[in-house]
C-alpha cells in the first residue's frame, strides 16, 4: 500500500494505443548511482527505461493482452491493484477489473 491507497484507476490507455513498443520508466541513474525514485534535482537524472510490448487499437470492451501485462507491470512495481482502465473517451470504456495484486 502506497500512502494508504488501496486502489488505482489508470486513464488514457487509448492513447498509448499503436505505439510499439511502450516505454516504461522504472529508474533513474544519478551520477553513476541507479536509484527508483524520482531524484529532487533532476537536471543530471537519466532515465531507465524497461519497453513493453504495445496493444492495437482498443474496442472499448475488451483488456488485450499486452495492456494486461503493461497494467501487471505496473501494480507489480507500486504494489497497489489498478481496478479500473479506460479504454477510450467514453464513460462507457471505464473497465472494472480484478487484479491478482490485490492479495499483496
Amino acid at each position: 500500500m502506497v500512502n494508504g491507497i488501496t486502489e488505482l484507476a489508470m486513464m488514457k490507455s487509448d492513447v498509448l494505443s499503436g505505439m510499439d513498443p511502450v516505454r516504461l520508466c522504472t529508474n533513474y541513474r544519478v551520477n553513476g548511482r541507479t536509484i527508483d525514485r524520482l531524484p529532487y534535482d533532476i537536471a543530471d537524472a537519466e532515465p531507465i527505461f524497461q519497453d513493453l510490448p504495445g496493444w492495437g487499437a482498443l474496442d472499448g470492451d475488451t483488456i488485450p493482452d499486452a495492456l494486461e501485462r503493461y497494467i501487471r507491470h505496473i501494480e507489480e512495481a507500486v504494489r497497489v491493484p489498478i481496478r479500473l482502465v479506460s479504454t477510450g473517451p467514453d464513460r462507457r470504456q471505464t473497465l472494472e477489473r480484478r487484479s491478482p495484486v490485490a492479495a499483496i
